[in-house]
């Protein structure tokens, strides 16, 4: 029995031993240099989910609440602003933090930074005027994310927008990137409501005062009246007349206040329903043609 004892004794200080070794390897791990550095990266990415989380849920909230779509538009740009800034502060002063946790001493790169970042302000007028033009386009509310816009001679969609560049996306996926200090003419499309601007050529022969009791017709009582048009709409029709002669037409000219980025889907069914209407009421919608005369010489 003294023996198992002993044995037995001898299992339990090892295992003890054993335990001990263990706490020894694990406070010299949590000590370790590696291990703050992970605890480092740890930290950042929670912050980063949780600045994320709560601009989200912030964004939400007050798309919520805004009254119009122009509202929920400049409130998506400015926290997607916001958003960047602060993950750039997050990162700067990771690496800050990452330099000093390597015995790099920080202030002679601040000083060299501060004199470096002085000296390219001041020679780097683009960067500048980048900055200072970014600033104004986005505090103004001269575009947002998600309006429809031409920039230089480009159109698209516009996906990003920051202090220093304007990403847009066309109708056929191509992306431009537009430097915010060499825009000087913007045109929206969709800023607070849109405009489904027609043109519509009719033959010689029709009454132009009929046509546009027709053209009323349509657009109260087929148009207006659907309900995936009725919520598009924003103002009734307005008809300008008979404003030129063309070659085998006359032209009316006709336009349709829409919410934003709706006048296409507008104007697509509007045309649709004036092509069925004229068809039944046996007006005519001219193309281009030749008169050819034939003479017979005797």
């Amino acid at each position: 029995m003294d023996i198992l004892g002993q044995e037995i004794t001898q299992i339990i200080n090892g295992v003890v031993k054993r335990f001990d070794e263990l706490a020894k390897m694990s406070d010299a791990v949590a000590s370790s240099f590696w291990f703050d550095i992970f605890l480092m990266i740890l930290v950042l990415i929670l912050l980063i989910k949780i600045t994320d989380f709560i601009i989200s849920k912030i964004q939400k909230h007050l798309s919520a609440k805004a009254n119009s779509f122009e509202s929920r538009k400049q409130t998506v740009t400015m926290l997607g602003l916001i958003k960047n800034i602060i993950f750039t502060f997050l990162a700067i002063s990771f690496i800050f933090v990452l330099l000093d946790k390597f015995k790099i001493n920080i202030k002679p790169i601040l000083a060299t930074a501060g004199v470096a970042g002085l000296a390219i302000g001041f020679a780097s007028k683009r960067f500048v005027e980048d900055i200072i033009e970014g600033f104004i386009i986005i505090s103004s509310g001269q575009i947002r994310i998600g309006d429809y816009v031409e920039i230089n001679g480009k159109k698209g969609t516009v996906e990003k927008l920051d202090l220093k560049m304007v990403t847009l996306r066309d109708i056929n996926g191509n992306v431009h990137f537009i430097r915010s200090g060499l825009i000087e003419i913007i045109t929206n499309y969709t800023s607070k409501y849109s405009v489904a601007f027609m043109e519509l050529g009719v033959s010689y022969n029709e009454d132009p005062d009929r046509v546009i009791n027709v053209l009323k017709d349509i657009f109260h009582n087929q148009l207006k009246t659907q309900p995936n048009m009725k919520d598009k709409i924003i103002e009734d029709i307005e008809i300008s007349g008979l404003t030129s002669f063309e070659d085998s037409s006359i032209i009316i000219r006709t336009k349709i206040k829409t919410q934003p980025k709706m006048q296409w889907a507008v104007q697509f069914e509007f045309n649709k329903l004036i092509l069925e209407r004229f068809k039944r009421e046996n007006i005519e919608i001219p193309y281009n043609y030749v008169n050819a005369l034939v003479k017979n010489v005797d």
